[in-house]
């Protein structure tokens, strides 16, 4: 394994300590047994097992959704990456974590207002006529909520979660130290490509990152479409938009899932 990983993760050795603590207590200990982690399963885990978590009777595929989950954004974000790679995963797994496209728990509007106000240097108030404290969407790396500009125009406001971006780059290099692990300890692993996948992860994720790299899709689209009366693509407020902040015409619609 690269000792810069190792370095790495070494430094975060909290973060891969409950890593593998969860995946031991939804019943994955003999994988973590087999990387070498085993030692690093908190002390009750390895005396009680799975302990109170309710696993009795859930797949293995739904017992890695759930580890996901209490994971945290980066590896629920992982576990949608995964969900669109039928080459790859299970189509058992693939229907629970296409379950991870789900809402999370929203944070507080004062630190909505924080990464808003930290983006323009200026107040939510000198940028907004109003804003919606309740957000009508959150997910994993950001949330979205109502808002009406200056001029009178409807538009919605995604807001990235304020210290995602350290979060993320902690748990990218945990899982570049684990899919090493996978590679050298668990032969089998091999034929999937696990450092390639964190690798191909790692792309996506800090492309999503950036927020005007999605409003210039978005205004790609809009451009390409312009005239087509049966596409409706909403336009970027680019004086509202920046890295952490995304402000867009609002546009009623139903998900493409339904």
């Amino acid at each position: 394994m690269g000792s810069s990983r190792f370095h790495l993760a070494y430094k975060n050795i909290k973060r891969l300590r409950r890593i593998a603590t969860i995946f031991a207590r939804y019943g994955f200990r003999p994988f973590m047994d087999r990387m070498h982690l085993g030692r690093l399963v908190a002390v009750h885990s390895r005396i009680f097992g799975a302990g109170p978590l309710p696993i009795e009777g859930l797949t293995v595929a739904a017992r890695f959704r759930c580890a996901l989950e209490d994971l945290g954004p980066t590896f629920i974000k992982f576990g949608q990456i995964l969900s669109t790679r039928p080459d790859i995963i299970p189509e058992e797994f693939l229907v629970e974590l296409l379950k991870l496209q789900d809402e999370v728990a929203p944070i507080p509007f004062k630190e909505v207002r924080g990464v808003i106000e930290a983006q323009f240097e200026r107040p939510v108030e000198g940028l907004f006529s109003t804003i919606e404290r309740e957000p009508v969407a959150a997910a994993s790396i950001a949330q979205v909520h109502r808002a009406v500009t200056a001029d009178g125009r409807e538009v919605v406001v995604k807001v990235q979660r304020p210290g995602i971006e350290a979060t993320i780059d902690t748990d990218i290099s945990i899982l570049g130290f684990l899919a090493d692990l996978a590679e050298r300890y668990i032969p089998e692993s091999r034929v999937y490509g696990p450092k390639s996948v964190v690798d191909e992860f790692s792309r996506v994720i800090r492309r999503e990152m950036d927020f005007t790299l999605e409003a210039s899709y978005t205004e790609r689209f809009r451009e390409n479409f312009a005239g087509d009366d049966r596409v409706v693509i909403p336009r970027v407020h680019w004086e509202l938009t920046g890295r952490k902040v995304l402000t867009m015409d609002r546009v009623s619609g139903i998900k493409v899932d339904r």
